[in-house]
């Protein structure tokens, strides 16, 4: 039973409606989304808190203990990497997927139940916080940077999920094209320059070969 050892320290940021918690949670769980899934009902106490702004990161406040409204958390990241045991590990399948959780987008993998469809697989995906890992997040609305992270829990009932995701290649087709273009470029420069050029330019006369 988890009853029966200590609590271990999780630190984690949670990233809410309006800014982003720091601190860290007591817990009996190893993992993230099992410690936000297990949460009763809707709060959770985070302690040594600091509460920073989105873009900047400013500390605006800071509290030994805080109950957080999980309802507005939009996801969590841990601080630490945590493998689960194998023998708590339920076979799923690995999907690129991404997550949109206004104004954030989330780009990794999710975990699906097996299924012969991914149609079927999207149906049976419950939880109300669910992992996400090898995970890339920004908000270009917030100004906020791609950050990547080992896991992101997602909260469900605020998300989308697209699935399957292929990273779009901006370059996909150039490749040969901007090689061309750029050694007609160089060439192109090259030629202006040499017209350009007045007659001697570079050559450097002293006063002694000027003398007479």
């Amino acid at each position: 039973m988890l009853e029966d050892r200590e609590p271990t320290r999780m630190d984690v940021r949670l990233y809410t409606d309006a800014y982003v918690v720091r601190g860290w949670i007591s817990t009996y769980q190893r993992r993230l989304s099992d410690l936000l899934n297990a949460a009763d009902p809707d709060f959770l106490v985070v302690e040594e808190v600091a509460l920073e702004e989105f873009r900047t990161g400013d500390v605006i406040r800071k509290a030994p203990f805080a109950q957080i409204n999980l309802n507005t958390v939009l996801f969590a990241v841990g601080e630490q990497t945590v493998e689960s045991k194998p023998e708590f590990r339920i076979p799923k399948v690995r999907e690129q997927a991404l997550v949109i959780v206004p104004p954030f987008r989330i780009t990794g993998h999710i975990h699906l139940p097996q299924a012969a469809e991914l149609r079927s697989a999207l149906m049976g995906l419950t939880g109300r916080f669910l992992p996400v890992t090898e995970v890339t997040y920004w908000s270009e609305a917030l100004k906020e940077p791609q950050t990547t992270a080992d896991m992101v829990a997602v909260n469900h009932a605020r998300a989308q999920i697209f699935a399957p995701y292929e990273e779009p290649n901006v370059w996909r087709g150039l490749e040969g094209e901007s090689v061309q273009i750029s050694a007609e470029s160089l060439a192109a420069d090259a030629d202006t320059e040499e017209a350009a050029a007045p007659a001697g330019a570079g050559v450097w006369i002293s006063d002694s070969e000027t003398a007479g």
